[in-house]
């Protein structure tokens, strides 16, 4: 039998002991420093002596091989994330390392569902494998439920027996989040055999809104945790019946705001930090752990307490038991801070060495794990040609039925009010029936203290006759001893049930204040969630308000459109009657010759809408324009393109004040919105001539015949 591995072990102890006793000097001694204790709460000011990968003690310690001066620096333990996806991230555990340690983060326990869900425990492995040599402690908690649902054909399936191959794993730390609840509560037979697997180990919870005696059916199964909890009255009731609260701030589901008032000093030990789902570019800009523990300092928690929920908590609750603290035994796990306040990372040590300073990461090592070919694509997908309108959804018109987030934030919140009432209501009951016992037990003390006072006051007045009247008034021996015995008997009876009585009413005020601390905090909810609604009532509001306003400004749009529709065939009616008249012979094509170089009837050239067809961005709804609209701000002097008869000068509906030009080519030049005419019909005129003005728009069009033809294309 071989025993050196023992013997390499005792000599790393022995000598962890011999510095811990000031016998060896340490590797590493970290000076002066303002240790953050977590298992007191207390900042002491002080020197951590590092052996090898373990920290030897904390005090007077000063022999070592390097002394580093933190005068000024905070040390706080390295943070540990409770629940997280790694996968989400759409890192490779290397760079997700290398994004995370900078910023304190030395280890993750984290749930791989989301790779298991493709390529099953060879995906696990390989996240496992390669995150064998970082300066990142991995720790595993076994996927549950894979696939998350039965509809689901990613690739994958982790049965019992799969997952039994994971176990004996000293990184795999237990069952991840039963996210099955519903299985959980009807007593689906994978779901409990999975948990049946795991009941030795840890057994986290995923149970959003689960309450009462579904809640406690749930926990039944060994179900220690929850990270789903979206409000304070939630989190309260899983926090009372035994959970361990992970408050979640990820990148899509925040919670941090909702629950932080839920800590108090005498439950904080119950809470620890998680970001859950959280995106690379979310770390990179806003950060990791330190981000939720700066966030919470910032919403009134104190540095230390928000360190604990990051640390000691996480590691207690998982059973990590040499981490998460400063202490002698404790792994080297260490961050330096510039202050509490910003949480500003100035170095990090992992297992003793320096990993991190200035937030860039030192002598980063890699070791990408390996996994079957056949989980990767070599070939790009083919993917259909697609445009913006493919994302379009088709509809006949009418209404459709549509998923209103407003509204159901306000249906919520109704029943979060409802159901804070209720709890206020019974709460004050219990206050009420709590008050009546008070009452009661006063009464029957002062019952008790008036029958000791006269019991006290009937001795002193008899004195030491009392105690001869006891003997001499017996007829025996015994009958001395049973009156002395009885006597004493009873005044320690009294005795015992004053002091009863005054424990029982001691415990019934302590749990009156209690409940009333609880109902303020109902009450402050209460407030808050009374805002929220009238916050989301007036959204509500404000948005109907849209609503109607985009729907009468639709129906002015529809109107708009029929009233244009009908005035392009007035126009184009108009056009038909002077094509149909007796018309002289052509003196040329003077419009067509001119193509391109005709004078501009306006001299701003300004083009307010094209000439064609146009599509409302937000309505889609089609127009035609038969010609183009010309800025006339200011007022503008309309004039001929080209020579011709005036074949119409007057008012047409949807043209206001109207003059078309007849070219006598098959050509007619239309100058509408008018202001004033200055010329008559069947008036010759010559290319410049005034023809009226226009001091908001012009609307000028061309067309050959009924065919109405670009105006641009025609002019200079």
């Amino acid at each position: 039998m071989c025993f050196g591995g023992l013997g390499l072990v005792l000599s790393k102890q022995a000598r962890l002991i011999s510095v811990a006793r000031g016998e060896l000097p340490a590797d590493l001694v970290l000076a002066n420093a303002k240790v953050i204790n977590v298992f007191t709460g207390d900042i002491e000011s002080g020197n951590v002596a590092i052996c090898g990968d373990r920290i030897a003690g904390v005090g007077d310690y000063h022999q070592a091989k390097q002394v580093l001066d933190l005068t000024g620096k905070y040390l706080a333990p390295g943070l540990i994330n409770g629940h997280t996806h790694i996968e989400s991230s759409m890192l490779d555990i290397g760079q997700y390392a290398r994004v995370v340690v900078s910023r304190g983060t030395l280890a993750v326990v984290t749930d791989l569902h989301e790779i298991a869900n493709v390529c099953g425990l060879e995906g696990i492995r390989y996240v496992l494998n390669s995150s064998r040599r970082l300066p990142l402690e991995l720790f595993l908690m076994a996927p549950s439920c894979v696939p998350a649902t039965h509809l689901e054909t990613a690739g994958a399936e982790l049965k019992a027996s799969d997952l039994m191959e994971l176990k004996d794993d000293p990184r795999v730390l237990g069952l991840a989040e039963m996210m099955n609840f519903p299985g959980v509560l009807v007593g689906d037979e994978q779901a409990l055999e999975k948990i049946a697997l795991f009941s030795d180990m840890i057994i986290d919870g995923h149970c959003p809104s689960l309450r009462g005696r579904d809640l406690d059916a749930y926990m039944t199964a060994g179900i220690r945790s929850d990270h789903e909890a979206t409000s304070r009255i939630e989190g309260l009731e899983k926090m009372e019946s035994g959970m361990t609260i992970m408050i979640r701030e990820g990148t899509s589901a925040k919670n941090l705001e909702a629950l932080l008032p839920l800590v108090n000093d005498r439950n904080s030990r119950r809470f620890c930090f998680v970001s859950d789902d959280l995106h690379s570019e979310d770390i990179q800009d806003r950060g990791h752990l330190d981000f939720i523990i700066k966030k919470a300092v910032r919403l009134g928690m104190d540095p230390v307490t928000a360190i604990q929920l990051a640390t000691l908590n996480t590691a207690e609750y998982f059973g990590l038991k040499d981490r998460g603290a400063i202490a002698p035994g404790y792994s080297a796990d260490l961050v330096v801070l510039d202050d509490l306040k910003s949480f500003k990372v100035a170095s990090v040590y992992k297992n003793g060495s320096l990993v991190a300073d200035k937030g860039k990461l030192l002598n980063f090592p890699m070791n990408k794990g390996k996994i079957s070919s056949h989980f990767f694509r070599p070939k790009p997908l083919n993917i259909a040609p697609f445009t913006p309108e493919s994302f379009l959804i088709p509809h006949p018109g009418g209404k459709a039925r549509i998923i209103d987030l407003l509204e159901e934030q306000v249906s919520l919140t109704r029943r979060l009010i409802s159901e804070l009432r209720r709890s206020q209501r019974s709460t004050q009951a219990g206050i009420d029936s709590l008050e009546e016992a008070i009452d009661s037990l006063g009464t029957r003390l002062g019952e008790s203290k008036e029958n000791l006072r006269k019991r006290l006051v009937s001795l002193y007045k008899r004195g030491q006759f009392y105690d001869m009247e006891l003997v001499f008034g017996a007829s025996s021996v015994a009958e001395i001893y049973d009156r002395v015995y009885f006597t004493r008997y009873a005044a320690r009876a009294e005795e015992r049930l004053f002091e009863n009585l005054l424990d029982a009413k001691a415990k019934v005020e302590e749990k009156k204040d209690s409940l009333e601390l609880f109902n303020n905090e109902l009450s402050a909810l209460l407030g808050e969630q009374k805002a929220a609604k009238d916050s989301l009532t007036s959204a509500k509001q404000s948005k109907q308000k849209r609503l109607n306003q985009i729907k009468r400004s639709k129906k002015s749009k529809e109107k708009l459109r029929k009233e244009l529709e009908a005035r392009r065939r007035e126009l184009e009616r108009l056009i038909a009657s002077i094509d149909q008249r007796p018309q002289p012979k052509p003196t040329g094509t003077v419009i067509e010759k001119g193509r391109g170089n005709l004078p501009w009837p306006v001299a701003t050239r300004k083009v307010l809408a094209s000439f064609g067809t146009i599509v409302h961005p937000r309505y889609k709804t089609r127009t035609f324009n038969d010609g183009i609209d010309i800025d006339c701000s200011g007022g503008q002097t309309v004039k001929a393109i080209n020579k011709g008869k005036v074949a119409y000068a007057e008012h047409l509906t949807g043209y206001g004040l109207l003059v078309v030009i007849d070219h006598q080519d098959g050509y007619y030049s239309l100058y509408g919105n008018l202001d004033k005419i200055s010329v008559k019909k069947g008036q010759t005129v010559s290319q410049r001539q005034t023809l009226g003005t226009a001091s908001d728009y012009l609307h000028f069009s061309i067309s050959k015949g009924t065919e109405f033809r670009n105006p641009i294309n025609y002019l200079k």
